[in-house]
């Protein structure tokens, strides 16, 4: 059986210097045949290099497997970025 792909993007943000990082969202695109997020056991996990402390700049977020798996899609990840702005 071959797997559908599954794309799960990461949302960029921008947050105001020296406040803190808000936890990261996504959305998932292309369920099949009336799938929901039901089919998905665990879940993807979200980083970026950005803390309360860094300065003004652009920073990547990253979206990985972790432990995601459903048995009938494979997954693509697509990252974002997060902005600090400055004072």
């Amino acid at each position: 059986m071959t797997k559908a792909p599954l794309t799960f993007t990461a949302i960029g943000i921008s947050v105001p210097y020296d406040s803190s990082i808000p936890a990261l969202t996504y959305k998932i695109e292309e369920f099949e045949n009336g799938d929901t997020a039901k089919v998905l056991k665990g879940r993807p996990l979200e980083t970026t290099t950005a803390k309360k402390s860094s300065p003004p700049g652009v920073y990547p977020i990253t979206i990985q497997q972790h432990t995601l798996s459903a048995e009938n899609y494979t997954f693509i990840f697509k990252g974002a970025e997060l902005t600090i702005t400055k004072p």
